[in-house]
């Protein structure tokens, strides 16, 4: 629901600026489930008492009216026989979708298996999360079969354990999931649980009063993730242009200081990049031997 809430908040400041861009990390509520899994109630009877079944009755039953009035709306599911799988190989397969392809995707994928999981109270299978990444990322993996081999290697493995780890001590997150408002390396604000539109609309405020505080003239939207605001824009392997984070392989011909996926992103994003272009054109001509100026002011610079 919190992230029913954060969609909310996004879509009722969305005429804000900058945009914010929204990445999911690893968490592992409980890395130690067998690797066939538990059944809900057999988890909550170890994990709380052989009468929390029972106590909890009333529990589901106000979280399935609250999911209700979410938009769009979570119908939760209320059986507790359906079953709990490690999480990694969601993570990993989140893993690879987030660093190799644009948001969107990442989101597609991690809707999918909500409402698998808590609607439709499947389990999550490698056999139907593999199905379900390459439905929502099929740029990253054409076929359930290429995330099945994936998942069959090493890739992303260790490094996703670890990741979470660090990220769990580094925030004290154990208890639910956590939302962390970034500008850089730098904290904003944390959010626990499924905290109410306004709390999360209050946090994005924040967000934006502390990056319009510290950002320079030109630079890019805050993200959760120290690197887009930390290195030069001739350090970034991504599309330049907001809100893409599409693998970039071509650079503006002006300056050659920040990349894009395609001709069409570099287009849409000439208005912020321009002042920066110019600026970093003429600084590159001084300090080298005097040639003719590409001319790029008339319409975006080559790639």
């Amino acid at each position: 629901m919190g992230w029913r809430h954060l969609q909310a908040a996004l879509a009722a400041t969305a005429d804000a600026a900058p945009p914010v861009a929204v990445r999911f990390e690893p968490f592992f509520l409980n890395s130690r489930l067998p690797a066939g899994g538990v059944t809900l109630a057999d988890y909550l009877r170890a994990a709380y008492g052989p009468a929390s079944e029972s106590r909890m009755t009333a529990s589901r039953q106000h979280l399935r009216e609250a999911g209700l009035q979410c938009v769009p709306p979570i119908r939760f599911g209320s059986s507790t026989s359906k079953l709990l799988l490690p999480t990694l190989s969601f993570h990993r397969l989140m893993e690879k979708i987030s660093s190799s392809s644009a948001p969107a995707a990442a989101i597609r994928f991690q809707e999918l298996c909500f409402g698998a999981f808590f609607e439709r109270e499947e389990a999550l299978t490698d056999a139907l999360l593999t199905r379900l990444a390459a439905e929502a990322a099929p740029e990253v993996f054409p076929s359930a079969a290429a995330a099945e081999t994936f998942l069959v290697g090493p890739e992303l493995r260790g490094e996703t354990m670890h990741k979470a780890e660090r990220l769990r001590r580094r925030y004290d997150c154990s208890g639910v999931p956590l939302f962390v408002a970034k500008v850089g390396d730098k904290v904003v604000e944390t959010l626990s649980g499924a905290q109410p539109v306004s709390m999360m609309m209050g946090m994005l405020r924040k967000l934006r009063a502390e990056y319009a505080r510290i950002a320079p003239p030109v630079a890019a939207p805050p993200v959760a993730t120290a690197v887009a605001a930390a290195k030069p824009e001739t350090d970034k392997k991504t599309c330049g242009a907001a809100g893409c984070g599409a693998a970039a392989g071509q650079r503006c011909g002006g300056c050659r200081g920040v990349a894009y996926c395609s001709a069409a992103c570099q287009k849409r994003d000439w208005a912020r990049h321009a002042a920066e272009c110019k600026r970093r054109r003429v600084q590159q001509n001084e300090e080298k031997e005097p040639q003719p100026e590409m001319q790029c002011e008339g319409g975006v610079c080559p790639i």
